[in-house]
């Protein structure tokens, strides 16, 4: 149960912190 739960809070933090890295590489990639 404490996998699963720490398991999804890895695959949020993985993919808000692509979301945010591709939007500074689309935004901010002057």
């Amino acid at each position: 149960m404490e996998f699963l739960y720490l398991a999804g809070i890895a695959v949020f933090a993985a993919s808000s912190f692509g979301l945010i890295a591709g939007c500074s590489l689309l935004g901010g990639g002057v």
